[in-house]
């Protein structure tokens, strides 16, 4: 969201400059947000034509600071939501009903997640896995089809068909960026904890 911010505003001042020697004009945005929609903070997504996937992340805005309610798992976001914009419409279908490892990792903040074509890759994230009783950085890497994917949540069919799942101590990050460069995946940046997140931790 930074670099996007960062991006935003180059081009609202290249807008400006340029607008001052030819025509003025203000650039004004508003907020879209869909009925029944509140909000994900470190959340996964993908696009579909005029649909958006959002995957994971947060119900309760940033996590807060202190390490005793840091994370708490009741505001994990335990849906697979489906946004059109154009329309302002949403669809949502509960994670619960996959396989815990799945659902647990889905559920999960700050994953790394690259979309090339109609796969949406996603690596790591943190959060409160039920199956260790604890917070934990997840091992594995997913793989969605998006398009498949978005037509079940909005029709309301069984998704386990478009997910795949596959366990890696490798893939065990979370907070870094995940792209590609020619042939080659990239995973730069990140870290791994392990337990309550403890902003004092050195």
């Amino acid at each position: 969201m930074k670099l996007s911010f960062v991006l935003l505003s180059s081009l609202v001042l290249t807008i400006n400059i340029n607008a001052q020697s030819f025509y003025p004009f203000k650039i004004k945005l508003e907020p879209v947000i869909p009925e029944g929609f509140k909000g994900l903070q470190s959340y996964a997504w993908a696009k579909h034509k005029d649909k958006v996937l959002l995957i994971g992340g947060r119900t309760d805005g940033l996590h807060r600071r202190q390490p005793f309610a840091s994370f708490n798992k009741k505001y994990n976001n335990t849906e697979l939501i489906v946004l059109d914009l154009k329309k302002e419409k949403v669809w949502k279908k509960s994670i619960l009903s996959l396989p815990a490892a799945l659902a647990e990792q889905l559920q999960s903040s700050n994953m790394e997640f690259f979309q090339q074509g109609n796969q949406l890759l996603i690596i790591g994230g943190y959060g409160y896995s039920e199956t260790k009783k604890d917070h934990i950085t997840y091992p594995s890497l997913i793989s969605i089809k998006v398009n498949e994917l978005i037509n079940a949540i909005i029709y309301n069919q069984d998704i386990s068909p478009y997910l795949y799942q596959l366990a890696d101590e490798r893939m065990a990050v979370t907070g870094g960026r995940l792209n590609k460069l020619g042939d080659q995946f990239f995973l730069v940046g990140g870290q791994r904890f392990e337990g309550r997140y403890n902003p004092s931790w050195t």
